[in-house]
């Protein structure tokens, strides 16, 4: 604690001027306290490490305060580290510095030398990490089961979530998708905020036609089992739904600017379905399901 008090009043000021002539001043307001966690992390994760003699660390997260930050105690301990990739990337990840990176597929082994050529105040310490990050193409982690899509008549229409997304536009969403279906599913993101769960279970309540997945009860292989398609927006969901052999499709949930940042739809693996709900391009979008296309991209992520 004390080390980390002085850490916090020697690094602090200079962390937050560093910040506001970066970014503009709202945001390094907003997340200034999560990049000040790292001093109370930091002193923490060694002196752990060092007393409980950790022989190698496995991380499924390379961003977070907490894994950066363990991350930098090992590499000064000479632990060493292993990442599991378990979401796909974008070109803002930090760069690659662990021992070890178990990567899904090519496009993410690409992303990750964009990210590098993208941050080009690295220090000579990163880029050195870098080289010697041994990278293994170790493909998809999570048991996905195709469905046999279409085979069953009474597969669901799907609608996954996260935390990027507005719930007023998931409602209407959902509104409109039970004009030309019986019944579809919702699925939220395990890290979903408690207001969007409550209005959620209020919604399916008064709807019955309306079903939720909670992912603390059902696994991602008994939902997808259950999907005729599924829509979502940003989210590494496209590549699970994909893999499964099930036709999904982007629709923009909020006011964000990002947008396909996943490059899911550039590179032709799920369909864009715009800002409305379509029939006519949810139709074809199925067919597209099938191409060539979508079978190439899939390989590569």
């Amino acid at each position: 604690i004390i080390i980390s008090l002085i850490l916090f009043i020697i690094k602090s000021p200079i962390l937050y001027m560093r910040l506001t002539s970066q970014n503009n001043k709202i945001k390094s307001k907003k997340y200034f306290n999560l990049f000040c966690q790292v001093y109370a992390y930091i002193p923490y994760f060694l002196d752990l490490l060092y007393r409980k003699k950790i022989k190698f660390i496995l991380v499924s997260n390379d961003h977070n305060e907490s894994n950066r930050s363990i991350r930098l105690a090992a590499e000064i301990l000479n632990i060493k580290t292993i990442y599991i990739q378990h979401a796909s990337i974008t070109r803002h990840f930090p760069p690659l510095e662990f021992d070890y990176a178990l990567l899904d597929g090519k496009y993410a082994k690409e992303k990750y030398v964009t990210c590098l050529k993208t941050n080009k105040k690295n220090n000579p310490r990163v880029r050195n990490n870098t080289k010697k990050c041994k990278i293994i193409l170790s493909g998809q982690k999570k048991v996905i089961y195709s469905n046999h899509v279409f085979k069953k008549s009474n597969l669901l229409a799907g609608v996954a979530v996260n935390n990027l997304d507005e719930f007023d536009r998931v409602e209407y969403l959902l509104s409109q998708i039970l004009i030309h279906e019986k019944n579809c599913i919702i699925r939220t993101h395990p890290s979903q905020f408690t207001l969007f769960i409550k209005k959620i279970k209020k919604l399916t309540k008064s709807n019955k036609r309306i079903i939720w997945s909670n992912p603390d009860n059902e696994n991602i292989s008994n939902f997808l089992s259950r999907l005729k398609y599924i829509i979502s927006a940003d989210s590494s969901i496209h590549l699970e739904t994909g893999l499964a052999k099930i036709p999904t499709f982007f629709y923009k949930m909020n006011k964000n600017k990002l947008l396909d940042q996943y490059a899911y739809v550039k590179n032709g693996l799920s369909f864009n379905l715009g800002s409305r709900y379509n029939l006519k391009l949810i139709n074809k979008g199925i067919k597209y399901s099938k191409s060539e296309i979508r079978q190439k991209a899939l390989k590569k992520y």
